[in-house]
């Protein structure tokens, strides 16, 4: 753990004057809250409503803590994080450690994602049942995290038996749940771990040896492990990946992230298909504190109005704790509006000991609707298919947190992006033509050419060439950044620009000079504001997932080691200058370097994104490179 706590350190060093730079801005700032990332193993946390700062080994939830000892203004929090590879690495082989106590251990890595998987798909198809660990707290990510099991009967010819879970008495109502203690050498299952934050890997790694130890495979979601034990050794086979991190996409786009290693069909949403089949609903009143709570005076308007036009409808009530002042008051003075109005046939208030009483409920009720201010209520209702509806109170809510709710609206981000596979002139007019419908014309084009060598094409010449390409689309303002530039104008308001064009060059320089000058997140909050982005060859490719496959034809002369890119392509890594009598060439570097999925474009195509369509544009044929496709084969997309 030493040895993590100094690498924290050495990276906090290797980021200092760009981190002491953002304390700063974010003193300044009004925010109260920022995340920040710096490179793939650093996460960092201000605050304003705290006064600890502290390295932390492990995110969100530390292993190990210790003072931070610069200075840090009084008024900020700053708590960093070690997190990535480097702390999955250590806990790899504490599990190797522990397991050698129960038998000898054979550690084999494995480098191809289709061996891999057969390897799951035997060690899944000698068992008819297996048992699921659910590693949440919270009640309603323990319903999200169905979606695991639920993928693995969809994949194999297996069966759930049993769920292990903290919320068991909650997932009862739905699905055959124990708490994890319990006699576990009389299981004889194949055994679903899902481990994805660092402070669970003890109770993981745990049972992983209790069932090592009764001859019991594992697989570990999120840790891209396979545990065979047998009489004479444990087997532990590691798909060797690059560590993913939950950050800004849906939930369920990483759970299904987490389960891509074991299996090839994802289980698809679950869309809201129950027929309206009365008028009835079901209301929560009641949040996890006092200020959660639906106000009294609103939900008597709401039954109020709602019975003027349905006179015959049945609203029932969940009326909370019954130890609970609070909701006993809430409860007493909604019992008064209903007797006021002589409503008692139509309302039904009700307290409930578990979740299953009130799925009972809801079917002896015919209720076709939910409505509730607790996200656990709306993730059952969720798991129910019941419509429902979530109050918030908006002064006390988190907008970041509530996607993880909503994924099926919020997923469908606003977005104007342009991926030019690298051509100009003709090769591009089509999408030339359909970036300059998007532009603003009344604020200029922002144009950053900084990724070509300045010696050889000067910036001058570089702008009379797009000025060439979009004066005939009536784009008459342009701005152009520089290196001696690019912090001013991270610092700008990217709605004062009616457009942004990225130049094709170097993609590790072109990425370095963003991601240290603070226009990385200039482009970020671009994209978030609904700026038209137009993204030529290197342009393009800083908005895939990582720039990894440019290390076939850029030199790295910058030395720059952190290669992720926006990742606005859903998941995939993107090739530019693509042609098709090089296909064998490319096939044999995708499956070297393990880049898919991956999009391939040539110089007279590219991808028009706008919101969440996805469409090819363009004389030239764009290919794709799926993660589950044949070894040789590459599409056209």
């Amino acid at each position: 753990m030493h040895k993590l706590m100094n690498l924290l350190k050495r990276n906090v060093e290797f980021n200092k004057k760009k981190l002491d730079k953002d304390i700063k801005l974010f003193e300044k700032s009004k925010d109260t809250y920022w995340n920040r990332s710096y490179g793939k193993e650093l996460i960092v946390i201000f605050n304003k409503n705290s006064s600890k700062s502290f390295y932390n080994i492990g995110f969100p939830f530390p292993l190990i803590s210790e003072k931070i000892t610069f200075k840090i203004p009084k008024r900020v929090s700053v708590m960093i994080f070690l997190t990535g590879d480097q702390v999955l690495q250590f806990q790899r082989k504490q599990l190797i450690e522990d397991l050698k106590e129960v038998s000898k251990v054979e550690f084999i890595e494995k480098f191809d994602l289709e061996e891999f998987r057969s390897i799951s798909k035997k060690i899944f198809s000698k068992h008819k049942k297996f048992d699921y660990y659910d590693p949440y707290s919270f009640i309603g990510d323990s319903f999200i995290g169905l979606h695991f099991p639920e993928t693995i009967e969809l994949n194999f010819k297996i069966k759930l038996d049993k769920v292990y879970s903290e919320n068991y008495n909650y997932l009862n109502s739905c699905i055959n749940s124990m708490g994890y203690v319990g006699n576990l050498k009389r299981r004889k299952n194949f055994n679903v771990f899902v481990d994805l934050i660092a402070n669970q890997w003890n109770r993981t790694k745990y049972l992983v040896r209790k069932r090592c130890e009764n001859k019991d495979p594992s697989i570990i979601i999120g840790r891209d492990l396979i545990v065979i034990p047998t009489n004479r050794k444990i087997q532990i086979f590691y798909f060797k990946r690059e560590g993913i991190l939950l950050r800004d996409e849906n939930i369920e786009d990483y759970m299904n992230e987490c389960l891509s290693p074991f299996v090839t069909k994802i289980k698809k949403d679950n869309k809201i298909k129950n027929k309206v089949i009365s008028s009835n609903f079901i209301l929560n009143p009641f949040g996890s504190s006092e200020l959660k709570t639906i106000p009294v005076d609103l939900v008597c308007n709401l039954i109020k109005n709602y019975i003027l036009q349905n006179k015959d409808s049945k609203i029932l009530i969940i009326s909370g704790f019954k130890h609970n002042y609070f909701h006993l008051l809430w409860t007493a003075q909604l019992r008064n509006f209903v007797i006021n109005k002589k409503l008692e046939k139509n309302i039904i208030i009700k307290d409930y000991g578990s979740f299953t009483e009130i799925k009972k409920d809801i079917k002896k009720y015919k209720m076709s609707i939910g409505i509730t201010s607790d996200t656990s209520i709306s993730h059952f209702f969720n798991y129910l298919n019941l419509l429902n509806f979530t109050f918030f109170n908006i002064l006390i809510s988190k907008i970041i947190n509530l996607k993880n709710l909503f994924k099926e609206y919020l997923h469908k981000k606003p977005m104007k992006l342009i991926l030019s596979g690298g051509g100009s002139g003709k090769q591009t007019k089509e999408l030339d033509e359909q970036f300059a419908n998007w532009v603003n014309k009344e604020k200029p084009l922002l144009y950053i050419p900084i990724a070509i060598n300045n010696c050889k094409h000067p910036y001058s010449g570089c702008l009379i060439w797009l000025k060439s390409t979009f004066d005939n689309f009536g784009i008459k303002k342009y701005e152009v950044i520089t290196e001696e530039n690019l912090e001013e104008y991270s610092k700008k308001n990217v709605s004062d620009f009616g457009g942004i064009y990225i130049g094709g060059g170097n993609t590790f320089y072109l990425l370095k000079k963003l991601k240290e000058s603070g226009m990385w997140e200039f482009l970020q909050n671009a994209i978030k504001k609904n700026i038209p982005v137009y993204g030529g060859s290197a342009g393009a490719i800083i908005f895939s997932k990582s720039i990894k496959p440019s290390l076939n034809f850029d030199k790295n002369w910058v030395e720059l080691k952190e290669l992720s890119g926006m990742n606005l392509i859903k998941g995939n890594f993107l090739f530019c200058h693509f042609n098709e009598n090089k296909q064998d060439k490319i096939n044999e570097i995708i499956l070297r370097q393990k880049t898919t999925p991956a999009i391939l474009l040539p110089e007279n195509a590219g991808l028009v994104i706008e919101n969440n369509n996805v469409k090819v544009i363009g004389k030239g044929k764009v290919f794709s490179k799926k993660i589950n496709s044949d070894k040789k084969r590459i599409s056209v997309l």
